[in-house]
């Protein structure tokens, strides 16, 4: 991904990257962020997506979190997926250890291949959530 920080064309790199994943593209008016000026952030199944100066950032809530199992599985397949945003890329359960954690809900990503890696499990969790995916 490209440095974005300051470039006030961000919004269109933001929306491509957004729309390969398969990320719902918000506009919000007013950029959000003085590093990365951008009026565009994305919405998937109760995740957040705003964009930083080289990296994503993606949030969710504990009811919406990337269960361990899936976040385990995505830990092993790609690294730019960085748990908590840690530049060591724990794993999982490393980072996350007390037993009230019942998955990850923040992840930093470094790559398009990551982010759209993130949206698969994603939106895998969500469909086993709404009784219409595998167990995972």
């Amino acid at each position: 991904m490209i440095n974005l920080a300051g470039d006030p064309g961000c919004d269109f790199y933001i929306k491509r990257e957004l729309e390969e994943a398969g990320i719902e593209v918000t506009e919000i008016g007013i950029p959000y962020n003085r590093e990365v000026p951008s009026a565009i952030t994305g919405r998937l199944h109760g995740w957040s997506f705003m964009r930083a100066w080289y990296y994503w950032v993606a949030k969710a809530d504990e009811a919406t979190c990337l269960p361990f199992n899936l976040a385990d599985e995505l830990y092993i397949l790609d690294k730019t997926v960085r748990v908590a945003g840690h530049c060591a890329a724990p794993a999982p359960r490393e980072w996350y250890k007390q037993p009230y954690h019942v998955g990850v809900p923040l992840y930093h990503v470094d790559t398009q291949v990551g982010l759209n890696l993130l949206v698969q499990y994603i939106t895998r969790h969500a469909a086993r959530e709404q009784g219409g995916g595998e167990e995972g």
